[in-house]
């Protein structure tokens, strides 16, 4: 069995900067973590990220790691890994599929990133904590 509190102690909101008590340089950085969140399907190159924060590639990464205590990439593997927490306990989606909607783009891409995230593997995952199916939900 798969203990709770070794998953949930590894990718909590507040380890992503996803939490309104984090130091935001501004709105610039507090827009991006919210846009980010709705595109991780996206290639969210640093440059990218960059511009739409209005900072130079260097000003974006040093700010960003002050107000997060990480890089953009770990930030980003963060929240992708928490995404695809959330699409094995709410969906059926495969794991090709989770892996495309996180930006992942690949099942081994996904599955080494949440190994080492998480310390298990999507399925094993899914299987422990997978939300019911609502009734009736099986017979569609």
């Amino acid at each position: 069995m798969i203990a709770v509190s070794s998953m949930t102690a590894k990718v909590a909101p507040s380890d992503a900067g996803l939490t309104s008590g984090t130091k935001f340089d501004g709105n610039a950085l507090a827009s991006i973590f919210a846009w980010a969140q709705h595109h991780l399907d996206q290639d969210l190159a640093i440059d990218l990220l960059a511009s739409r924060a209005g900072m130079s590639r260097r000003t974006f990464i040093r700010r960003f790691e002050e107000a997060t205590g990480m890089s953009p990439g770990d930030w980003l593997t963060q929240a992708r890994v928490s995404r695809a927490r959330e699409l094995l306990e709410a969906t059926q989606l495969p794991i090709e599929g989770i892996a495309v909607e996180t930006g992942f783009g690949s099942a081994e891409a996904l599955r080494h990133h949440f190994r080492q995230r998480i310390g298990t593997s999507p399925m094993r995952y899914r299987a422990a904590f997978q939300l019911p199916a609502r009734a009736g939900a099986e017979n569609c």
